[in-house]
């Protein structure tokens, strides 16, 4: 069958689809999905009969069914707020509504290098390309009738809050440069049968008499590991393996997936060493090689080149062997053995120690010891002698290493020069990794620069090249930029896969910073959609990480999400406890931490009626503000803290509280059209006030964030009430009834709607939600009275 859908062909017989006359390509599981999903149209497909269907196995997790989905989507020009062709079922699987026309194909041929081919003889392709020279279908269709599904998708556009943290860019960028390294994401775990070559993984070698030689348990697993990515193997970064095996039970969780997983030992001889490498082929037979030689590199590389023969494989080169001085260097940078890393490069003949890769090893051990510019110079000064000219690869990586730097030091423009540098000296080389590393950080400038369209193409770009490079850790970092991309752009849903795939992988390899930042966006979106309890569970999870986390930024960060959530849910008292050990906690945290966390401890102090304190921490957050225009995220901490001062100062003296000169910049974010809506609503320019609220209202929808919706609805609701326009304060009321079950303040303002019919069912519904969420919060009097009122009838 043919089936077309909005411009796109989709032929099930020769798995091809095509847009118009190009054809396109399409991942295996992708296509299977979307096949299965047409073919079924008629109903609703579980989730574990789609799983069974694509997979052919029970055990796929959530995600990787998520990002399927969200992959068919994206090639139907879908997505999962508007849900035009394809419908979540909750709670069971996926419904495709689109209007589809079907056609049976008399005949299917492809034009292959201008010769017509019966489909029977083409092979089916697997990802990952549709070579050039297929280029279009023809098709000669029979007379048949189509068959079309009205969609029952949503039609507003989605969006998350403004205020989208995107400094965590830096944080996947700067903070990443451990190795300055710059990593990325994928969206599920490869396996063997996925990638065109195999996927191996390395662990740390099992070195008998490790006290006399224990550099050799990281410095030879990472010399092997560099020496079978050299031969087109998919081996992942060094770095990624030994955080999973150090802090997780990889045989048991499979951080690796179906990989080839290689153990090493090593055992000295009295001839020498010798060094075994164990493994399981992908179809199950054990592969055992193994190598001698007096000095134990040259042991290892000939058991490397043993081991690529029995993977069919002919090796070339050097065989990879490298000077025993400089993987004892690799082996201390790994291990994160500082001290070490210093005295080894400190005894390093002048011969390598004035060489480009000791003086790169150099400025990153000073990067570690937090010696910013001395690292920097160091930089410049090699790259200005230019003795790492004549390696394209060490070249690369001391530039994107000092666009790391730059980025960390908030010089955007010199970040950028050498991010772009970067990818233009890999040009036509064989590097995945560096030039994914490259292209990451050149995204996270055009995030900062809000150019989200160039940030996606180059973090798509690495994407790939990192999935190529069996990057794992590094695929997830990428993933968390697209979901803030995804989440500024409006598109909630989309935003939570890639963070909760990201988690997920972060998690598995124990990557604590990292998940920290995942896990504290997901909080963040889960809370301006007030889906405040799958917030806390997402707040709950990020809490047990504190203990772990080293830098103060992220542990504040993950603080004042607990806060936010503690807040939304009523519980002040547990929300003071954390704001006040955030407050009177570690020292070191950055200016920009106190600002944010001082507007949340006003927001606090409002929830309990204290309007000076408030306006006091307002203040202080607008102090820093004014000082810090600069920075990437001021414009929203300045939008959020203007509107809790303008409610704090109506609250404590209404409209004398807010003089003339303190109305909040315009601008169009729905945020700042609140507070000036407000601060008109208090000079009573009632008309103006409407405007203002009706056009937060309007920015809050199109952003499709919940909570600017449900804020904007509730200071109309009080515009129109006051003026005696309850039917318009009803309808204006209704954006935000769907919410009332789970969420406080939007219970609250349909109760007061309601209360002027003297409680019908739906106002005695919602302020019987409104007493059930209350928590530690006031429910407001007027409402009490009427409850009373209402019981004493009953």
């Amino acid at each position: 069958m043919i089936y077309r859908y909005a411009g796109l062909s989709i032929d099930t017989a020769s798995r091809l689809v095509a847009d118009g006359e190009q054809a396109i390509d399409v991942p295996r599981r992708v296509f299977d999905c979307l096949a299965m999903l047409i073919e079924q149209r008629e109903r609703a497909v579980g989730r574990d009969e789609l799983t069974r269907a694509i997979w052919n196995r029970d055990n796929v997790s959530d995600t990787q069914l998520a990002q399927t989905i969200l992959l068919v989507r994206r090639l139907l020009r879908d997505d999962g707020v508007e849900q035009r062709a394809i419908r979540t079922v909750p709670g069971f699987g996926y419904h495709f509504v689109g209007a589809i026309e079907v056609q049976e194909a008399a005949a299917t041929i492809l034009v292959v290098e201008g010769a017509p081919i019966p489909t029977a003889f083409v092979r089916v392709l697997e990802p990952t390309h549709v070579p050039d020279a297929v280029v279009k279908p023809v098709v000669a269709l029979a007379d048949s009738a189509g068959v079309s599904a009205a969609s029952t998708g949503r039609t507003t556009r989605p969006h998350f809050p403004r205020r989208t943290w995107i400094s965590v860019a830096a944080v996947l960028a700067a903070a990443v440069a451990t190795g300055f390294a710059i990593r990325a994401y994928r969206p599920a775990m490869a396996t063997l049968a996925d990638n065109a070559s195999p996927h191996v993984v390395v662990l740390p070698v099992r070195v008998r008499d490790e006290d006399q030689i224990g550099w050799a348990r990281l410095g030879v697993m990472d010399m092997l590991a560099v020496r079978l990515r050299q031969q087109g193997m998919v081996v992942p970064p060094s770095e990624n393996v030994l955080a999973a095996t150090v802090n997780v039970d990889y045989a048991t969780k499979r951080p690796f997936g179906d990989a080839l997983v290689l153990q090493a030992s090593a055992a000295r001889l009295a001839s020498g060493w010798e060094v075994d490498l164990n493994g399981v082929r992908e179809h199950g037979l054990p592969v055992h090689v193994s190598g001698r030689h007096a000095e134990l590199v040259a042991a290892a590389a000939q058991a490397a080149d043993a081991f690529l023969v029995a993977m069919g494989r002919t090796p070339t080169g050097d065989g990879g062997l490298a000077n025993e001085p400089m993987q004892r260097i690799r082996a201390a940078l790994l291990g994160n053995e500082l001290d070490t890393l210093r005295e080894l490069l400190a005894r390093l003949p002048p011969a390598l120690r004035d060489g480009a890769e000791a003086r790169y090893l150099s400025a990153e051990l000073d990067y570690r010891l937090g010696r910013l510019e001395v690292s920097r110079e160091a930089l410049d000064r090699l790259l200005d002698d230019g003795k790492e000219s004549t390696n394209p690869l060490l070249h690369s990586r001391i530039l994107v290493a000092r666009g790391s730097l730059f980025l960390r030091l908030h010089d955007d423009d010199a970040a950028e020069r050498d991010f772009s540098a970067a990818v233009s000296a890999l040009d036509g080389i064989d590097a995945s990794r560096e030039l994914g590393r490259a292209l990451m950080g050149r995204a996270c400038i055009a995030m900062r620069r809000q150019h989200d369209d160039a940030a996606k193409l180059d973090l798509d770009r690495a994407r790939m090249l990192l999935d190529a490079a069996g990057d794992d850790v590094g695929m997830a970092r990428t993933d968390v930029n697209l979901g803030l991309i995804e989440r500024r752009a409006g598109r909630p849903l989309e935003a939570l896969a890639h963070l909760s795939a990201a988690a997920l992988r972060f998690e598995s390899y124990a990557a604590v910073n990292e998940l920290s930042v995942a896990l504290a966006n997901i909080a963040d979106v889960q809370r301006t959609q007030l889906r405040w309890d799958d917030a806390q569970v997402t707040s709950e999870r990020a809490a047990i990480l504190l203990p772990r986390l080293p830098d103060p930024h992220l542990r504040a960060r993950l603080q004042r999400a607990r806060a936010e959530v503690l807040l939304g849910r009523g519980k002040l008292h547990e929300a003071d406890a954390v704001l006040s050990e955030l407050v009177s906690g570690d020292a070191t945290a950055t200016p920009a931490d106190r600002a944010a966390t001082s507007e949340l401890s006003g927001e606090s102090a409002l929830l309990r009626g204290d309007a000076a304190l408030a306006i006091r921490e307002a203040d202080a957050a607008l102090a820093y503000v004014a000082v810090h225009r600069d920075d990437h995220d001021s414009d929203d901490l300045a939008d959020a803290a203007w509107l809790l001062r303008t409610r704090a100062a109506m609250l404590r003296g209404g409209a004398n509280a807010l003089p003339a000169s303190t109305m909040p910049t315009v601008d169009a974010s729905s945020t700042a059209q609140l507070a000036r809506g407000l601060w008109l609503h208090a000079q009573r320019e009632d008309t103006a006030a409407e405007a203002a609220l009706r056009a937060a209202l309007t920015a809050a929808q199109s952003d499709n964030n919940a909570m600017q919706t449900r804020d904007a609805s509730d200071a109309l609701v009080a515009v129109l009430l006051e003026q005696g326009r309850g039917a318009e304060a009803l309808e204006a009321a209704a954006n935000i009834a769907a919410y009332a079950s789970g969420d406080f303040d939007s219970a609250v303002t349909l109760a007061r709607v309601h209360a002027q019919d003297r409680f019908s069912a739906p106002g005695r519904s919602a302020l019987d939600h409104a007493l059930a969420l209350a928590g530690e919060r006031l429910v407001p009097p007027e409402l009490l009275a009427f409850s009373t009122t209402q019981r004493v009838k009953e």
